[in-house]
């Protein structure tokens, strides 16, 4: 619905269009036009959330905490503190985030509040790969919610057990690997094309070196080496360690991926 004032109906109206730039000047113009309007508070909320969508996240926060400061409705004014936590965990503040549920589960007296501060724990937790800190605030929340049926429950537990076993490589040894053999540690990395690269192109430089040194030109040898070979060497253990924790990454962004849907899912 749109709001009564000339202005933030028009606000309204270009935010819902997408027209946020357009949308958060008017809602700044029916706050310098209307200071002591009833509806202040939720104008400064979809001003917040113009600003999100423009990833003007400082300024998003300010209006959201200034949105919190003018409400007097207690059930407004948690529905303003989740929304400041969702703007958090866009913005990956995820240690404020994560302070600020604490803080609402804690001092919150109502059920219903602490079991949405414990659903977006968990979905916080699964945003920053934290299984066991996801598992264990979800097993909370299950208990305190009936969203999710018992068998919808056992998938998600499963899941998250799966992900506490995920495959992960080893940086160390996919180091190791490549200081022994270039390219081996991007082949254990799950990256065999750029592994054969890597071993192809240092085993190339490392034969030219030993042929110009087996003829006798040291100085030459000496410069293959410094610009050519070591250079080559030296990356081919720095991407077998990229090569490592992107693997890692996208093992956690799949799974990450699936929880959320499930959960997404699960809760219809």
């Amino acid at each position: 619905m749109w709001s009564e004032e000339p202005q933030a109906s028009l606000a309204d109206f270009l935010s819902a269009q997408g027209y946020y730039d357009e949308a958060v000047t008017e809602y700044l113009r029916f706050i310098y036009l209307n200071p002591q309007s009833l509806q202040l508070a939720e104008v400064y909320k979809k001003l917040a959330l113009c600003y999100s969508e423009l990833e003007n996240w400082k300024q998003a926060e300010r209006s959201l905490q200034k949105a919190i400061a003018l409400t007097d409705d207690r059930e407004q004014r948690y529905t303003y503190k989740f929304t400041f936590i969702e703007l958090l965990i866009a913005k990956k503040a995820y240690n404020r985030a994560e302070k600020e549920l604490h803080k609402i589960y804690t001092m919150a007296m109502e059920k219903k509040y602490k079991s949405r501060s414990l659903f977006l724990l968990s979905v916080l937790y699964i945003y920053t790969y934290n299984w066991e800190s996801a598992e264990t605030a979800l097993k909370e929340y299950f208990g305190e919610s009936d969203t999710y049926s018992e068998s919808s429950q056992k998938h998600i537990n499963d899941l998250l057990a799966a992900a506490r076993k995920l495959p992960y490589k080893s940086k160390d040894v996919a180091i190791v690997l490549s200081v022994l053999l270039p390219g081996a540690g991007q082949a254990y990395s799950g990256n065999v094309m750029q592994g054969v690269n890597a071993l192809l192109v240092n085993g190339t430089a490392g034969t030219l070196m030993v042929y110009t040194v087996l003829d006798g030109y040291y100085l030459d040898a000496a410069m293959i080496f410094l610009f050519i070979f070591y250079r080559f060497y030296s990356g081919n253990i720095y991407y077998a360690e990229k090569a490592t924790l992107q693997y890692n990454d996208l093992l956690n962004q799949n799974m990450a991926q699936q929880l959320l849907e499930l959960l997404l899912e699960e809760g219809k």
